[in-house]
């Protein structure tokens, strides 16, 4: 990508008059604009959009913000997601990573924004939006009707299909491995790892991967073998408990909780279900997504905030280094995770579970 210096030097001219013709002002020979256009057409410049943006402000006091505006393109209302405050604390960190870098945001719902009628391309042109954070499934990247030429582009939370863009996540391993840490701090021996398979492959392989480590690091002779079922429910995960019997489960769905105390298990720090065959007498449990309206669950915040303010970072770093299309190289971001102490895991006798 040519910067307006090295325009000027291909054009023969000084970049004063190459920033004229960029912006369409009167001083220089039509001839002489429509060569510099050519150029800048075959090698493909484009500007830098928060210097654009500033330069527009020049001498107008009334406009003191800068408003370059990136997009979100996902399959949900990142706002109103009402199963888990992970989007919307993802957009949280967005808005105020973008409002301090000067950048407005956009949001793109593609499930229902009717690109049918007004296709996607042409409604980013209308905005002048050349940066882009994604947050879609793997598989649907490919779908999006974009020249992937023309905007630099961030996948949040879920990497888009083949690792092709610059990718931001929790770091998901060193989740399992800090609740591991906290949980024998605690006092608890026998740990397992319960998750549900329909979750992000990325996701998946880091956590499960971190356990095995774990298990294998400790020289334990009878570990707890982890769950990982796309048949993901409460009859395969109370069998898993029978044969395990765990002293502590980590785990990827607070239903798990409601799981355990229907079936008579006792976790600390709630209500205690009917005994319909109970798998065994008690179990701490801890989360490994905690969300910050759940009260009492101890577990992982993955403090998704710093997430997408992260994800928004990575992407003025690439608008402003004038980075568009597909990386050859791309880059992955993890961001590591707090520990929480709460209820459903309180400290116990060193070793009463082993």
């Amino acid at each position: 990508m040519i910067n307006i210096r090295e325009l000027a030097s291909l054009a023969n001219v000084s970049p004063s008059a190459v920033s004229i013709a960029l912006r369409g002002r009167t001083g220089i020979s039509e001839e002489t604009r429509h060569r510099i256009l050519k150029l800048a057409t075959q090698h493909g410049y484009r500007p830098n959009p928060m210097v654009s943006a500033l330069m527009s402000q020049v001498g107008t006091r009334l406009r003191r913000r800068v408003e370059s505006i990136v997009g979100i393109l996902s399959y949900m209302d990142l706002a109103h997601y009402p199963v888990h405050s992970t989007p919307h604390l993802y957009l949280q960190g967005i808005n105020h990573a973008a409002e301090g870098a000067g950048y407005l945001v956009e949001n793109f719902t593609l499930a229902n924004d009717g690109h049918g009628s007004v296709p996607l391309a042409r409604m980013l042109d209308a905005r002048c939006i050349r940066g882009l954070i994604v947050h879609v499934k793997q598989v649907d990247f490919d779908q999006i009707a974009l020249d992937r030429n023309r905007f630099a582009f961030v996948a949040l939370g879920v990497p888009v299909k083949g690792d092709a863009v610059d990718f931001v996540c929790n770091d998901h391993g060193h989740s399992v491995q800090l609740a591991i840490r906290n949980l024998r701090r605690l006092g608890y021996r026998r740990l397992g790892l319960a998750l549900d398979g329909n979750r992000p492959e990325h996701a998946e392989s880091a956590m499960l991967s971190a356990m095995l480590l774990e298990q294998y690091r400790a020289g334990e002779k009878h570990t707890i073998p982890p769950l990982l079922s796309k048949d993901w429910g409460p009859e395969v995960f109370l069998a898993w408990c029978r044969r395990g019997k765990p002293d502590a489960i980590i785990c990827s769905d607070h239903l798990a909780l409601d799981w355990l105390r229907d079936a008579g298990v006792r976790v600390p720090g709630g209500r205690h279900g009917g005994n319909r065959g109970g798998v065994q007498d008690s179990v701490a449990f801890a989360h490994i997504d905690l969300d910050p309206g759940w009260k009492g669950i101890a577990g992982i915040d993955q403090c998704n905030d710093q997430v997408g303010a992260a994800a928004m970072d990575l992407l003025i770093s690439l608008l402003n280094a004038n980075r568009y299309g597909l990386p050859a190289h791309p880059r992955t971001v993890k961001l590591q995770g707090e520990w929480h102490d709460g209820d459903t895991a309180p400290p116990c006798a060193a070793g009463a579970g082993g």
